[in-house]
């Protein structure tokens, strides 16, 4: 099994920018024929306790 672990330059409450950096990765892993792909907590946010600009829709 070949694992991809994932260090980002985490834009802080900037999902859109972190879900970009993530895709190039998951890009190149999937090239270099990684079996699964780690990403360290809250990626996507940061260490953020701004929910009203962190959390998800809950209409999904």
């Amino acid at each position: 099994m070949k694992i991809a672990s994932i260090q980002l330059d985490i834009v802080w409450e900037d999902k859109k920018k972190n879900f970009e950096q993530a895709r190039a990765f998951v890009k190149r892993a999937k090239e270099d024929e990684c079996d699964l792909i780690v990403f360290p907590e809250m990626f996507s946010s940061g260490f953020s306790m701004n929910f009203e600009v962190i959390a998800e829709p809950t209409n999904t």
